[in-house]
């Protein structure tokens, strides 16, 4: 309806468009008044947003042709001259969104803008072809859309991103003045009361917000996109390609990196036997891991690190102890994410102390490394109140002397205290709870037991926890996306998976809230004993908070100190798989667990293992046919549950409950079988709470032997579908009727659009 040339509106237009143009003619010249009062007062803030005049097409049938634009109306070029306003220009691709959407905004804000933005008006040359500031976007995908929500193959895309919603924001408020007074010297001064959340929003710390350029990976579930996480928070360098991450940069970071690879070559020999330390590693376990454990290398690692960070003036005091009660080098973590421009590294100064449980001080909010968590399983009603003691469960019992001598080993490394409870009561008063212990056999045969502290039960203490930051790890979407990667490009990976001791255990809790986290073994009365954990407790809701947190802020480090290089971590809890696929990315793996322990990340380098076949999470992953799925032990219990009920043509509520939740975690990895896991859910759903045993529906034993039959046969590892590109029309269309005791399936190919 108009262009360059005519930018009110085309001469020949139909009436509807040339009311269309009036219309926008009007907001067009309203947008422009506003801004010209606004120049002229004391407003702090003003922001105009539109997208960029990308000048003629370059290409197509329209090329030579310009578009018009309201940065070409003369009142752009009039006030930017002569007021204090600002002009930038960014690709919305930047701020989340996987198309590159280049847009312009009309400002007046004080903070500095990132590093996405590009100052000053466009620029165009003779023939009216843009020049800049804007780069031309690299690996942002299109902004044209399959399943537009509009006439326009753009419609939908109008919206911003939740992120450039959160950095306006971020300019509106810190672009405000302080609140105006009338007091005068001598007076205190009355100032407006804020409406505060009720818990602490963490500010960033560092410029780093986003970990690379341009949208990060994502998963592609039955059609719908997924964030892709590694567990090292949003701002992880992790979550991008190797090719368009944003790592610390300048001659400084080049040369620690360079002197810390100098270091690793001198320990382990050269540079060829740094690669095999990553096979040593995979196939050793702790003899295998020498270099990596190595005090001396370690020792000669940290140095290094510590004086780098005293040349650039973030040494600060006892940057290389590691405080009482924890195995980190808390100080050293923060100082090497500050030099990186981080934005989460001062709560490690706050762990020195101790962290909050989440009662007495409420747990922070995050927004620069975690999605916001709005929905908690366990709201506490007012009139329901928590008890201050819960009797053990009789697995603890049953395993009494296993729970002695693990609490004996967490006394001895400062992780519990012993006490009476007659000194329990007298110390924390009414902030205190005795929560139920139970001891779970994780595996029989090696005598694998975990102690479950049940701070849900009973004592509500994890009713009052609420971790406002939604925690996410990585898992089988995510090895889907690497593999994909992965088999596009023609490569083998090689991995090493490692296991973090004690991981929620590795912080410290603050003193006061040390009452909620007491537990009893035996007796009763003033005289037995109570057991009061001071640290990261598992079984209460803030440790994986803490300790993610924790676990992110080394694995964001590790990028950083490692630089450029094809390397991808994933880290979930405790565990731990550094992969690769070339040379240069095999020493990033011993790299990663030298940069790691040095850091004081403990590991049971006994459990270290690894490979082109490696099992992670009850999954296993094998590289060199590009396939995921269950492991070979996994897949056997499964077979055997399924024959079992087959055969038998019963089952209880509870035993279906159990068989499906093993199913469930089946189809994370296993794309073919979850459709057919839905008849399962729906019996299992209608039979809760009913008693006895109940006979297995026909339809459902013969879905239990195919899939039987299938985790037997070798279908329990798979090939990882390819997400279908989105601008690829649908094809195919199938449909099925039952009635009668009769079915009918049917399908058609569409060979003509539309017919």
């Amino acid at each position: 309806m108009r262009s360059y040339k005519n930018p009110r509106g085309l001469d020949k237009l139909t009436a509807a468009e040339r009311d269309r143009a009036i219309l926008g003619n009007i907001f067009a010249d309203f947008s422009w008044e506003v801004i010209n009062m606004a120049a002229t007062s004391s407003l702090p803030f003003l922001l105009l947003e539109q997208p960029e005049d990308l000048g003629a097409m370059r290409y197509g049938p329209f090329e030579g042709q310009r578009p018009a634009s309201m940065w070409q109306w003369p009142q752009f070029h009039e006030m930017l001259g002569r007021y204090d306003f600002r002009t930038c220009v960014f690709h919305q691709g930047n701020l989340g969104c996987d198309y590159p959407k280049p847009t312009r905004i009309w400002l007046r804000a004080k903070p500095d803008l990132p590093g996405f933005c590009y100052e000053g008006p466009p620029s165009f040359d003779k023939s009216g072809f843009y020049l800049g500031p804007l780069p031309l976007a690299k690996g942002m995908g299109s902004i044209r859309k399959r399943k537009a929500t509009g006439p326009f193959q753009t419609s939908g895309t109008e919206c911003w991103p939740a992120r450039m919603c959160q950095w306006i924001a971020t300019l509106l408020v810190e672009s405000q003045p302080p609140p105006a007074t009338t007091a005068t010297k001598g007076d205190t001064a009355e100032t407006a009361i804020a409406t505060e959340p009720g818990y602490p929003v963490c500010e960033p710390e560092g410029s780093r917000l986003l970990g690379g350029e341009g949208p990060p990976r994502y998963c592609e579930v039955s059609g719908v996109r997924k964030d892709y996480h590694d567990g090292g928070g949003l701002c992880s360098p992790g979550r991008w390609p190797h090719d368009r991450r944003k790592l610390a940069e300048g001659e400084n970071w080049s040369w620690l990196r360079s002197k810390l690879r100098e270091i690793a070559v001198k320990h382990a020999g050269s540079e060829d036997e740094l690669e095999k330390e990553a096979f040593r590693m995979a196939t050793g376990g702790e003899t295998g891991c020498r270099l990596v454990r190595d005090e001396t290398y370690v020792k000669d690692i940290i140095e290094a690190m510590g004086a780098w960070l005293e040349a650039q003036d973030l040494a600060g005091p006892k940057l290389l102890e590691i405080s009482e009660g924890q195995p980190l080098r808390l100080r050293l973590i923060r100082a090497l994410l500050t030099a990186a421009e981080d934005p989460d590294r001062d709560f490690l100064l706050e762990a020195e102390e101790g962290l909050p449980v989440g009662i007495l001080s409420p747990l922070p909010r995050t927004p620069h490394v975690f999605e916001e968590q709005i929905k908690w399983p366990l709201d506490r009603e007012p009139w329901e109140p928590g008890l201050a003691w819960v009797p053990n469960y009789s697995s603890a019992k049953d395993h009494l002397d296993f729970a002695k001598k693990k609490f004996e080993e967490d006394i001895s490394e400062g992780m519990m205290e012993k006490m009476t409870m007659k000194e329990f009561v007298d110390r924390y008063g009414d902030n205190r709870a005795i929560a139920a212990l139970a001891v779970i056999v994780e595996d029989e045969e090696n005598d694998k037991k975990r102690l479950i502290h049940d701070a849900t039960h009973g004592v509500r203490v994890n009713h009052r926890i609420k971790c406002r930051d939604k925690i996410r790890a990585p898992g089988a979407r995510e090895k889907k996306v690497l593999l994909i990667e992965i088999m596009d490009k023609g490569l083998i990976a090689f991995s090493v998976v490692g296991d973090i001791s004690k991981a929620h255990r590795r912080y410290k809790h603050r003193k006061e809230e040390h009452g909620f986290l007491g537990c009893q073994l035996e007796g009763d009365g003033e005289d037995s004993w109570i057991y009061v954990n001071k640290v990261g407790t598992f079984g209460v809701n803030c440790a994986s908070y803490w300790w993610t947190r924790i676990a992110a802020a080394g694995l964001r480090a590790t990028y950083h100190l490692i630089g450029p290089c094809p390397l991808d971590m994933l880290l979930y809890a405790d565990d731990l798989e550094s992969l690769a696929t070339t040379r240069e990315g095999r020493i990033g793996i011993v790299l990663s667990y030298s940069y790691m322990s040095a850091m004081g990340y403990p590991f049971k380098w006994a459990k270290t293992r690894g490979g082109y076949r490696v099992e992670w999470l009850g999954m296993e992953t094998e590289y060199s046919s590009y396939r995921l799925g269950l492991t070979e032990r996994r897949a056997a219990w499964l077979v055997g549950w399924l024959r079992d009920k087959v055969e038998t043509g019963q089952v209880t509520a509870t035993e279906m409950a159990q068989g499906l939740g093993r199913l469930g975690f089946a189809s994370i990895s296993l794309d073919w079988e979850r459709p057919f896991l839905g008849p399962l859910y729906a019996w299992s759903s209608a039979i809760q709470g009913k008693p006895g045993a109940m006979k297995i529906p026909a339809m459902l034993r013969v879905l239990f032997t195919w899939l039987a039959d299938r985790f037997e046969k070798g279908d329990r590892l798979q090939r990882p579908v390819k997400p279908i590109a989105d601008d690829r029309a649908l094809s195919f269309f199938t449909d099925a009727k039952a009635e009668d005791g009769r079915a009918w399936i049917g399908g058609f190919y569409e060979i003509v659009p539309g017919c």
